[in-house]
């Protein structure tokens, strides 16, 4: 079925063009344009200035409606401007339509705001092209495309405005080309306005150039493109061919040792890095706050570990910066990966590579210290090994010792067998000093694990200068290029491959990759991909083709992308394009590009269930906050990392019920108003605080219009700094899919007249799964309607009954007549005696059932009884060890053999025990 894969590529691509929408804009002054602003600054333009001063009092306005709509408008510069009439389905519409569009940021620095541009990103303006149809005397088919290869990009200086000029002379005879060459020429807004009245017949391009915000556009014309390359090859990659034909592919390496590192791993984690590693394509589950970014730059760093190149690519780029700040705080790895995602990538990479080809910023590693390195790192992961060995035996032995030194009655046998026990375990070392020595062991193994990944990498870079000097200076040489022209003849001569032995980890959103890299089948060993459930089969297709093996982390229980997409025009692509009858009769099933995510498609398609791994430990919210979800969506299945005695009883759900209505705009104002003063009295109470204890605050609601309603609210009632301080972020679900804040205000805008359709949309779980889980510390409700007055098993009703007020503390076991254990309480009596109030037996820690947990001077300890017959016999496994050390509780192995035969050395180590600072 290979053949199939350019049928299905032209599939994937028509669906994909029909969702597309371009930035495009008719008239500066249109509502689809706000903030608008006129300047002018000559050098600016042309790229020698990399920021340009703006007028205060209309940035500070821009600068806080950045902060409530960034994530959908964006502000762009509009150079060149295209005015006359034209006629529109029928009506005249007046045109004042940039030629470029340029996408530019603002900053604050130092009491200024300041914009800068992305060159690499600027387009030509398509509802220009299609004004501009009216003067095609020379038929061009596709006008845009073809403004597209002729006219200029990049810096508008003296050569480009000329050359700019001649092209569109020779297309458009009649447009009249006025003072282009005083280009960034001043004007004022009634200025331009009049210039536009005056424009009765004809169109004439003015060298003007302004400023304003736009709806950022749906879709990448870079993908557009890619995929019609690959539809028009022959090579695809393995990962592909993995998903789209029959073909079963072997796995692509054998089971690898691979090298320790930095930092502490779950036994998923583990999994996930030996599937990346051996497996054509693994899917990874990640629920909310289970450390997917974390997880992402462990397998970065593994494979980097093992001399491969790995690309990380999401749909939203901060996602993938998220990444890259964790591959250099927590792996401590700096300076490793490529942040294709920053717009000024290409100035720093280039920097970079000039120090590096002129021998600076290169750390020789000598080999000898490196070997060095590498035999300490052996000689720790030898000693770690021994000591887990040791511990697994010790705990057999307990057990063993523990039976017969509480048994009335021995046999001979017996006798002698504890008399041999006893011999054995005198003078041997304690349990939890071996367990100290493993925890030493451990830290010393990650840190020289830090120090081989880092002399890798210095390895790889130092010998990819030696060998690939060319390459990389043809690569400075393409990156300094102003036009894409020239950086693709640039690009053409360059071995990526060979590029990648110094460069190894690049990070991209997806969108921009054909900007970043070449289209190579296979040209990275590992393509991860993040956020799946958000990315269309379509969009990821360039990404996979660049792979040999591919990792997809998404979670299935959240929210899919969007598509506007009929089922009856799909099912024409499918059929125009002539898919496989077995495509063709599944297509819901199988590839439906409106229906599913990528994530989907990769969940149907693989071969093998353990290459589906979940990712099981929850970081990020208080136990109160995610058990609804954990129980409802998730099957119990998580293990809440952020649960001890310190917040079992912890309210931080809280309903506001109200009397609100929704109007018929679909607002609830009397919600809106709550909110505001809820938020007010946190900015009002943390403005004195250190900026690092300000309180992040999310509103969400299900609904647009409330959303919009709440924007403008917000807008008027804090100033920038305060939404700055606060990150506050505003929006529906699909808004905060991948966010996440300390306060989460929710207003459900449902009333007693609220319709079924409403219900009915609140009530799919993925829209009910992301409101309810983004908060960190504490989430309001705010609710116009009494809980009795909702559909009686609607989620909605279940989550208030059960989540609305305070949920009852973990239960704690009580002892019974026959469960009674006189060594848990002879250590519990002991441990009161320390001064300490707070034992708890049997206690939830992060999912795991502790014997005890003590609460000592505000700090929580776990104490893990072995030996003793009965319910606390058994020692934790080195893998629940592991999982409390990551969450920097400290935890004491107490044998009942020492506790007997050792009273006083065994009674003095649990005091100095409870002493120690959790990390």
């Amino acid at each position: 079925m290979a053949n199939a894969l350019p049928a299905i590529t032209r599939y994937l691509r028509a669906c994909y063009q029909a969702d597309y929408r371009a930035v495009n804009l008719l008239n500066f002054f249109s509502t689809k344009a706000n903030h608008q602003h006129l300047f002018t600054d000559e050098a600016f333009l042309q790229g020698t200035l990399e920021t340009l001063p703006v007028d205060t009092d209309w940035a500070s306005s821009l600068s806080k409606h950045t902060y409530l709509h960034g994530k959908e408008e964006q502000l762009y510069v509009h150079a060149l401007f295209l005015v006359g009439r034209t006629q529109l389905l029928g009506k005249q519409r007046t045109v004042c339509a940039p030629l470029y569009l340029i996408p530019a940021e603002l900053h604050h620095l130092q009491e200024v705001y300041q914009v800068s541009l992305d060159f690499s990103g600027m387009v030509i303006n398509p509802a220009l092209a299609d004004v501009l149809q009216e003067l095609n005397t020379g038929n061009i088919p596709s006008l845009l495309d073809h403004l597209n290869t002729i006219l200029p990009t990049g810096p508008l200086d003296f050569e480009h405005l000329h050359d700019l000029e001649l092209q569109l002379a020779s297309i458009f005879p009649d447009l009249v080309l006025n003072d282009l060459d005083a280009f960034p020429k001043p004007i004022s807004e009634q200025s331009l306005k009049q210039s536009i009245r005056k424009q009765k017949e004809g169109f004439t391009l003015l060298p003007h150039t302004g400023l304003a915000m736009m709806q950022k556009a749906s879709g990448s014309l870079g993908i557009l493109n890619e995929l019609e390359t690959i539809a028009q090859g022959t090579t695809f990659s393995p990962v592909l061919r993995e998903l789209f034909t029959n073909d079963d592919l072997a796995p692509t390496n054998k089971k690898q040792t691979p090298t320790p590192l930095p930092v502490l791993l779950s036994k998923n984690q583990k999994a996930i890095l030996q599937a990346a590693a051996t497996q054509t394509i693994t899917m990874v589950n990640g629920p909310p706050g289970t450390g997917k970014s974390f997880t992402i730059a462990a397998i970065a760093a593994d494979r980097l570990s093992q001399g491969e190149s790995v690309l990380i690519a999401a749909k939203n780029p901060q996602a993938v910066e998220v990444i890259a700040d964790k591959l250099e705080r927590d792996f401590q790895l700096p300076g490793i990966a490529i942040r294709a995602t920053r717009k000024d990538y290409r100035k720093h990479l280039r920097r970079r590579l000039k120090d590096w080809l002129n021998g600076l910023g290169v750390k020789y590693v000598y080999p000898s210290d490196q070997k060095r390195v590498k035999i300490e790192l052996d000689t720790f992961l030898s000693q770690t090994a021994n000591l887990e060995e040791i511990l697994a035996l010790r705990a057999d032995k307990e057990l063993s010792m523990g039976k017969l030194m509480t048994k009335n009655y021995l046999s001979w046998r017996e006798r002698f067998q504890r008399w041999r026990l006893r011999r054995a375990f005198d003078g041997i070392t304690p349990m939890w000093e071996l367990h100290q020595q493993l925890e030493q062991a451990s830290h010393k193994l990650q840190h020289r694990s830090r120090k081989h990944l880092e002399g890798l990498f210095s390895e790889c870079l130092t010998s990819a200068l030696r060998t690939h000097r060319n390459e990389l200076q043809q690569t400075w040489e393409a990156l300094k290029s102003k036009t894409g022209n020239q950086k693709e003849r640039y690009f053409n001569q360059i071995n990526f491959r060979k590029l990648l032995s110094a460069l190894p980890v690049w990070l991209v959103d997806s969108s921009h990759i054909q900007e970043v890299l070449p289209l190579e089948a296979g040209l990275f060993d590992l393509v991860i991909i993040d956020e799946a459930s958000q990315s269309d089969m379509a969009s990821a297709f360039p990404l996979l083709q660049r792979a040999k093996r591919a990792v997809i982390v998404g979670d299935p229980k959240q929210l899919r992308h969007v598509s506007f997409l009929s089922r009856e025009r799909q099912f024409g692509f499918a059929q125009r394009f002539q898919l496989p009858a077995t495509e063709l009769n599944n297509l819901q099933q199988r590839l439906s590009y409106r229906d599913h995510s990528l994530l989907d498609l990769v969940s149907n398609r693989i071969q093998h269930q353990q290459n589906i791994i979940l990712l099981d430990e929850h970081f990020r919210s208080l136990p109160g906050i995610i058990n609804f979800s954990n129980v409802n969506f998730y099957r119990s299945k998580l293990k809440i990392m952020t649960a001890h005695p310190h917040n079992h009883a912890q309210k931080c759900i809280f309903l506001h019920r109200l009397n609100g209505e929704r109007d018929a705009s679909g607002h609830n104002i009397k919600e809106a108003k709550a909110i505001l003063r809820k938020i007010r009295s946190t900015v009002d109470q943390e403005k004195e605080l250190d900026s690092a204890l300000h309180q992040s605050i999310g509103l969400l609601s299900p609904f647009r219009a409330q959303v919009d309603f709440l924007r403008k609210a917000v807008k008027e009632a804090f100033s920038t700094e305060e939404l700055a301080r606060h990150r506050i972020l505003i929006g529906t679900p699909h808004d905060f899919q991948g966010e996440e804040r300390d306060l989460m205000l929710i207003s459900w805008v449902v009333d007693a007249t609220t319709p079924a359709g409403t219900y009915r949309y609140l009530a799919k779980e993925n829209v009910f799964n992301v409101s309810i889980t983004r908060a960190r510390a504490a989430q309001y409700m705010f609710l116009s309607v009494d809980v009795h007055q909702l559909p009686a098993d609607h989620l909605l009703t279940r989550y208030l009954q059960t989540s609305g007020t305070v949920e009852a503390p973990p239960a704690i076991a009580q002892k019974s007549s026959f469960d009674t254990d006189p060594f848990l309480e002879e250590v519990s009596q002991f441990i009161a005696q320390q001064g300490t109030s707070t034992i708890l037996e049997n206690y939830p820690i992060a999912g795991l059932e502790i014997d005890l947990v003590v609460v000592y001077q505000d700090r929580t300890y776990c104490i893990d009884l072995i030996g003793f017959p009965g319910v606390y016999e058994m020692a934790l496994p080195l893998e629940r060890w592991r999982m409390l050390e990551r969450l920097g509780i400290p935890c004491f192995s107490l044998p009942y053999s020492q506790w007997v035969n050792s009273p006083e050395e065994s009674r003095q180590a649990l005091k100095a025990f409870l002493s120690v600072t959790p990390k």
